[in-house]
């Protein structure tokens, strides 16, 4: 299981785009880095709140994966 939920997220379009990496795994954990970047800032330069949005949902999901 836990390749597969590697696998799918690597396939993620929006992935590519904000060049986040999902370095581990576990029953019920996942961890996704988020690179602090240009292209994913804010005008003041800190990473924009839809960013961090999007990763805590992807990692919820993917995690929940785990326990099934």
């Amino acid at each position: 299981m836990f390749q597969e939920v590697q696998e799918r997220f690597y396939r993620q379009q929006a992935r590519i785009l904000n060049r986040a990496t999902m370095p581990f795994v576990e029953t019920g954990l996942v961890g996704i880095h988020l690179p602090h970047w240009e292209g994913i800032q804010q005008q003041h330069g800190f990473v924009h709140g839809g960013f961090v949005g999007m990763i805590a949902d992807s990692a919820g999901g993917y995690a929940a994966m785990t326990c099934t």
